[in-house]
């Protein structure tokens, strides 16, 4: 619900301001936003690949396989 609630009072602020504003406000919000999705992206790849590179060939493979299994299940777009 502090989210909600969050939401309500950015909902108070966005309203009294101009469109010109209000577009401002949601180019740099919709930045912050892609900016904290790359930082997760690039942590989750650093991740996976110390991981990777710990495993021995034949732990490689089948994580391979899995991971493109994964992959065609649930495309990314």
């Amino acid at each position: 619900m502090p989210e909600r609630m969050g939401d309500m009072r950015e909902s108070s602020v966005m309203e009294k301001m101009t469109t010109p504003e209000r577009l401002e406000k949601m180019g740099a919000m919709h930045e912050a936003h892609m900016t904290a999705m790359q930082s997760l992206m690039k942590e989750r790849h650093e991740a996976v690949l110390t991981f990777y590179n710990q495993l021995n060939p034949d732990q490689q493979k089948i994580f391979d396989a899995q991971s493109w299994s994964f992959h065609k299940c649930h495309p990314m777009h």
